[in-house]
């Protein structure tokens, strides 16, 4: 899988362990998933409902398209928060737009992954 990341993406921990998340969840990568996640982890997916729990997520993300290509346009932090946006291709081809918007257990730079919303619309063509 391709990654393209900004180049302002260095100075802050959070900033690649949001980066990392990401990269996981489209790699399908589950145990470097897991070692960010909080068990009871909740994924909200705009206009397609909550997942809750490690092990549903896990299964969610199995389920997705194999990504080629990952580009990361901007990811923000603060505090407990962060989000993070850009672009997914598939093997396919096909594009689709995403956003990310992160809630950590703490400001700790270890803290566990404790909630998400995404939003993903898909590409003109």
């Amino acid at each position: 899988m391709q990654v393209d990341i900004p180049g302002n993406c260095g100075n802050a921990p959070r900033h690649q362990i949001i980066i990392g998340i990401i990269e996981a969840l489209h790699a399908k990568d589950l145990q470097a998933l897991h070692e960010r996640c909080a068990e009871d982890v909740r994924w909200e997916i705009a206009g397609s409902g909550k997942i809750t729990g490690f092990e549903a997520i896990a299964q969610w993300a199995k389920s997705g398209t194999p990504t080629d290509s990952l580009k990361f346009s901007s990811v923000l932090t603060h505090g407990k928060e962060g989000s993070v946006d850009g672009i997914c291709t598939d093997d396919s081809g096909a594009s689709t737009h995403f956003s990310h918007v992160f809630q950590f257990a703490s400001a700790g730079k270890n803290a566990k992954l404790k909630a998400v919303r995404s939003y993903f619309i898909p590409a003109a063509s």
